[in-house]
């Protein structure tokens, strides 16, 4: 009976120590305490009087621009992306077409079409009708090749006074390598700012995802857009 105690005892202790550890990992973010994990960044928008403010993850320590190019004029989008120096760089500049991207990522990105005079004019701001097409629209692309498709939150809400679409999905299409087998997390959002519509899309393209969406919810929430 003694020798049950004892065990117990020293599997209590190994349990303890482990979960001690555990919680040690999730307080630090490359070595940051969690609560100084997000930092305060300003995007201005390229040939635009529109500003972003956001607080970015602290993990996202590389910041660049690029092309999203279109064989359609008005399909290219300018896109600003803080991402992990842990994974690869892809920029692209052209030729949308053929493009071998990395085979994984984690990354926040915020777009727009890249010729201002190709936004469309709107002059209402989204509401949740517009909202429950996107969200069709997304899982109806999402699945049309047959693929796993999973939503893991979707609503439509206000933040900073603005109206956000706000939707997080896990699915593996389109992949980002022929031979991915793991399901990438997104977490995406659209809103606009007069007639100029702006994506902001969190991607964590990787084996292991896990809090990654309550992580950018927080990103998320505290974007505000002002006109310059």
């Amino acid at each position: 009976m003694r020798l049950l105690e004892y065990l117990g005892i020293i599997f209590l202790l190994i349990y303890t120590s482990s979960c001690e550890k555990s919680r040690k990992r999730e307080d630090e973010i490359k070595g940051v305490p969690w609560e100084n994990s997000y930092r305060t960044e300003v995007i201005v928008l390229e040939d635009s009087f529109v500003k972003i403010i956001a607080d970015i993850p602290i993990e996202l320590d590389t910041f660049y621009t690029r092309l999203n190019s279109s064989d359609n004029d008005c399909g290219h989008k300018r896109q600003y992306t803080f991402s992990d120096s842990d994974y690869p760089i892809f920029i692209r500049e052209g030729g949308s077409l053929g493009d071998i991207l990395p085979d994984s990522a984690y990354e926040f990105t915020i777009y727009h079409t890249y010729k201002f005079a190709c936004s469309p004019e709107y002059p209402r701001d989204y509401d949740e009708e517009d909202f429950l097409l996107k969200a069709r629209g997304t899982e109806i692309f999402r699945t049309s090749e047959g693929k796993p498709f999973k939503w893991i939150h979707k609503e439509f809400k206000k933040i900073s006074g603005r109206p956000f679409m706000i939707m997080a999905y896990q699915t593996n299409y389109p992949a980002r390598t022929p031979n991915q087998t793991y399901l990438s997390t997104y977490l995406n959002a659209y809103t606009q700012l007069d007639s100029l519509h702006i994506g902001i899309s969190y991607e964590c393209n990787a084996k292991d995802c896990e809090g990654f969406v309550e992580r950018m919810m927080n990103s998320l929430e505290s974007i505000k857009l002002e006109k310059l």
